[in-house]
């Protein structure tokens, strides 16, 4: 099908069970990706219709052309049930769409709920991409034991790997993904496409006026931590070397933003070391503030557990959206190389405190001038190579060459 320009214009079905209302990193790449989606759609003039759960937080975003399903949400039944229910009502919703669309290329993230719809796909001859390929069931671990969970754990590896094997292409955000599917299941057809950051969204501000806007002007320097699990991801760090900060930089502070429930012991180590002065939880906020407390950073963690940096990586969108507003980044270790060898990023061992410690205090002690230079760097790097925009492009190569030889 083609344009009145002579274009081709393809029709584009995305499939997701995340709701793009949570703050979480699943919940914030959904809500971007399908603004990205929507506006590249129309600017191209493609025709997209949308199949996703009902959100259920307000969300900054309108969703055109969709069809909402009600998800059952985690803990109102067992994982298996609500699981299989949810998968019920994301088929219904796509059975009823399938009639009224001609030829359309279908996106799936994948996840427990969307297994049966890359099935279902197969099953019906249907070409569809998987995006943003995840640790699918824990299969980046080795892997459980017990007889009984070992039986459950092999079904679901097969059914996963009929559902990976005729995707026409797959992407994931981390070498480490990519390597893994591609060494388990003998993928030839993945690829490493970056998480990525709404440059529009996430920019450089005034760091005084976001500070005031943010009760934190009190601070001369600061660094911190703006997302989901701050416990396990560089949080309980900062909070082990506050003292170390405060008398090498007086005035500085360290800034927590989210929650998770081991915060409650990091905020009682705080009580008891009496850093209260120091050290602010800001607790969950909306997701729509979250580039102005970014902005009041001089310099941004974003650790992980180091198990996870090995069977994962580690592919934070807290690196990215740092990056976009132009502050330096505090990484793990054996991670994001392109960003250290543009010494946009110091990887650090997660548990090594004297390596977190230099690295902080070396952001710390940069000069107006030199802080000036990282944020242009940083900012450049992230339009040009992290943003939505260029993650679309690489995919809608992909997908038009499919959808151009579905039409052949």
């Amino acid at each position: 099908m083609t344009n009145a320009s002579g274009k081709i214009q393809m029709n584009i079905c995305y499939i997701s069970s995340i709701d793009i209302s949570l703050p979480n990193g699943p919940g914030v790449n959904e809500r971007e990706f399908v603004n990205i989606l929507q506006n590249e759609c129309r600017k191209r003039g493609d025709n997209l219709h949308c199949i996703l759960p009902m959100p259920s937080k307000a969300v900054d975003i309108n969703v055109t052309d969709a069809s909402f399903y009600k998800n059952e949400a985690a803990g109102k039944a067992l994982t298996h049930f609500r699981l299989t229910v949810n998968s019920i009502k994301l088929i219904r919703a796509f059975i009823r769409l399938l009639p009224f669309r001609a030829q359309p290329l279908f996106v799936l993230r994948l996840s427990p709920e969307t297994l049966m719809m890359s099935l279902l796909l197969r099953l019906l001859k249907k070409n569809y991409y998987i995006k943003t390929l995840e640790d699918i069931y824990g299969f980046a671990s080795k892997g459980p034991h017990r007889p009984l969970t070992r039986f459950n754990f092999l079904v679901k590896r097969n059914l996963l790997c009929l559902g990976l094997s005729k995707a026409v292409s797959i992407d994931a955000c981390t070498y480490q993904l990519v390597n893994t599917y591609q060494k388990r299941f003998g993928l030839r057809n993945i690829i490493h496409i970056d998480n990525t950051v709404n440059i529009e969204r996430f920019d450089i501000q005034d760091k005084a006026e976001s500070r005031k806007r943010c009760g934190l002007q009190s601070f001369k320097k600061i660094v911190g931590y703006c997302g989901g699990f701050p416990s396990q991801r560089g949080a309980a760090q900062l909070i082990q070397i506050a003292q170390r900060l405060v008398k090498a930089e007086p005035g500085c502070g360290i800034l927590i933003v989210g929650d998770d429930t081991e915060l409650g012991k990091l905020k009682h180590e705080v009580r008891k070391k009496k850093l209260g002065k120091w050290v602010v939880f800001k607790g969950l906020i909306p997701y729509e503030t979250l580039a102005d407390y970014i902005n009041c950073l001089d310099a941004g963690i974003a650790l992980d557990t180091s198990e996870k940096v090995e069977n994962v990586g580690n592919s934070s969108q807290k690196i990215r959206q740092y990056l976009a507003c132009g502050v330096p980044v505090i990484c793990p270790e054996n991670t994001h190389q392109d960003l250290v060898d543009q010494d946009l990023c110091i990887s650090v061992p997660v548990h090594d405190l004297d390596a977190i410690f230099r690295a902080v205090t070396h952001f710390f002690k940069l000069s107006v001038s030199d802080s000036q230079a990282y944020q242009a760097r940083a900012r450049q790097y992230a339009v040009q190579v992290l943003s939505t925009q260029h993650a679309y492009e690489k995919r809608y190569q992909i997908w038009k060459k499919v959808f151009s030889q579905d039409l052949s």
